[in-house]
């Protein structure tokens, strides 16, 4: 099973938008990449916690669980896929958010660093 981690700013979106987003993310995830079983986890940070170009942001972080052969040309098709969706149903500016599409053992790695 693969993962999406999305990292957000609390009240960035309502409980029904995020439910929407992550039916659409697995959707995209299915449509563009593999049928594989995907979790999409969320994780809150609080408002007013992120900056860019030295001003507050809207910042969202999406991080994509993809197997450790993916080549570059399919790492580049998902991330504008997805930038793309964010911009056009939600409106995030592709200035707001950072999108990893990363290998398995990279995400494992990540996610073990965290619960420690």
């Amino acid at each position: 099973m693969k993962r999406i981690n999305c990292i957000v700013q609390e009240h960035q979106f309502s409980s029904k938008e995020i439910r929407a987003i992550e039916a659409s993310f697995k959707a995209l995830y299915k449509t563009h990449y593999s049928e594989e079983k995907l979790t999409v986890l969320w994780m809150v940070f609080p408002k007013g916690s992120a900056f860019a170009e030295r001003k507050a942001s809207n910042g969202t972080i999406i991080l994509i669980e993809v197997d450790d052969a993916i080549d570059k040309t399919k790492r580049e098709e998902l991330m504008q896929v997805y930038s793309n969706f964010l911009l056009e149903i939600h409106d995030i500016s592709p200035l707001d958010t950072v999108i990893t599409v990363a290998n398995t053992s990279w995400v494992d790695r990540f996610f073990a660093a965290q619960q420690k």
